[in-house]
């Protein structure tokens, strides 16, 4: 008896130690395969946007190496793995294969994905690729911008969720594109058009579509709105509605509405696109838009972001084309406006425009004598190369490490530098006003080898 326990034992231990080995391979396996698709795209042209876009990969790579010291085979496996997938959809980024993979374009605030019905949700980031049958969610203070392997791009706004089909690259003769479980999606759609499905109705978007789809399942009521193009609406009841150009379909229950007329997009007037303001002598900036008579107000969005991830002003209900804004800050502002119709609709966006504001002073005034304010908000290493942020007054140059560094007209600046050396290395950062005034800052951080 004592025997067969040994020999059992024996078993068990000689099992283990042939799995300890098979996870040691496999990750040391792994993890050669991703260095050497880390040194292909050291070769590229794009190499240093490419390591900044995607610099999960390389620390993913640098995790799994350091399980892998640690004899943690099966994180070490994991992470390679990981690293190994984000490479995966660099490549899928190229000329030849751009339109291969579904992928976020960019993510604020609150975004998560996860891979089919039971998947962990997984924090969004810019890049990351998507798969057929992957949901996608975003919270109170998200937005995330989807491109599609068609070339359709997706905007997801706040408090929306969508799962993605089956055939992300279907027509309307295949499953839909994206069911759309609650929220806001705005669409823009490549040639093919789209299939979109809500849980009582679904769209089949043409080409070359500019739309809105709203759901919310508490009143189980949608909106279809076409700015551009066209689509045909049909209810869970079979009702169907053809929906043209600036035009809004409404669905409560079973039931669509008559297809009712949204207003054109307004005309921005003034001020012109990227102009300057300067803080210290302009206390506001007047926002002006050429008035629609279909127009009964107008909703305007103020933004830092791009997208209007979100905003500094949202002002549904504006009788007038125009705004005056009181001007409290420095920075780069977004602005966009839509018309509402009498029947409550509202139109497409206009265009949208930025504005700069900045302290402008000390250029041509008597000669200053104090060095410039300089501070550096992030130094970032990812292997050989260092991300730079920071800010310094406006007007000012900087340079780092004697690099010339594009300063932004509120005096922010970022930059990415190449070093050459491995281990502790220092960063030299160096403001100039116009007066020959400097101030210099050094920063130490740690170079890895790879």
């Amino acid at each position: 008896m004592l025997g067969l326990v040994l020999t059992l034992i024996g078993s068990i231990l000689i099992y283990q130690q042939w799995e300890q080995r098979t996870r040691r391979d496999r990750a040391e396996r792994a993890i050669g395969q991703a260095r050497d698709v880390a040194r292909v795209l050291e070769k590229r042209d794009d190499y240093d946007q490419i390591r900044i876009g995607h610099h999960i990969a390389w620390e993913d790579l640098k995790d799994a190496q350091a399980e892998f010291d640690t004899e943690r085979y099966g994180p070490a496996l994991t992470r390679a793995r990981a690293s190994l997938r984000e490479f995966d959809s660099i490549f899928d980024l190229g000329r030849d294969n751009s339109e291969r993979k579904s992928r976020f374009l960019s993510v604020q605030g609150g975004v998560e994905y996860r891979r089919g019905e039971r998947g962990i949700w997984i924090k969004g980031r810019t890049n990351n690729s998507l798969n057929p049958g992957d949901w996608v969610k975003t919270s109170d203070n998200g937005t995330a911008e989807i491109r599609f392997p068609d070339g359709s791009t997706y905007v997801l706004r706040h408090d929306t969720l969508v799962h993605l089909g089956s055939e992300l690259d279907s027509t309307s003769n295949g499953d839909p594109v994206a069911n759309i479980e609650f929220g806001w999606v705005e669409f823009n759609t490549a040639q093919g058009g789209s299939k979109i499905k809500t849980p009582k109705s679904e769209a089949i978007l043409g080409s070359d579509t500019e739309a809105t789809i709203s759901y919310d399942p508490n009143k189980a009521a949608g909106q279809y709105t076409a700015y551009a193009g066209g689509a045909q609406v049909t209810s869970a009841s079979g009702q169907t509605q053809k929906l043209g150009a600036l035009q809004q379909i409404d669905q409560r229950g079973d039931l669509l509405s008559a297809p009712k007329p949204v207003p054109p997009s307004p005309r921005l007037t003034d001020p012109a696109n990227d102009q300057e303001i300067d803080f210290d002598s302009q206390k506001e900036v007047r926002l002006v838009w050429k008035p629609d008579s279909s127009a009964q107000s107008y909703a305007l969005n103020v933004s830092r972001s791009q997208i209007f991830a979100t905003n500094i002003i949202e002002d549904n209900n504006r009788r007038k084309a125009s705004a005056r804004l009181g001007i409290r800050g420095e920075g780069i502002f977004y602005w966009r406006v839509a018309a509402i119709g009498r029947n409550d609709a509202q139109g497409a966006w206009s265009e949208t425009r930025s504005f700069r504001i900045a302290a402008l002073r000390g250029v041509g005034d008597v000669e200053d004598k104090t060095p410039p304010e300089l501070s550096i908000e992030e130094i970032q290493p990812y292997g050989s190369l260092v991300l730079v942020n920071g800010r310094t007054e406006p007007g000012a140059t900087v340079s780092i490490n004697e690099e010339p560094v594009s300063v932004q007209l509120n005096g922010t600046f970022s930059k990415t530098i190449q070093m050459t050396q491995v281990g502790f290395a220092f960063i030299t950062i160096v403001a100039t006003d116009a007066w020959d005034n400097s101030r210099e800052l050094q920063r130490r951080v740690f170079i890895d080898a790879f």
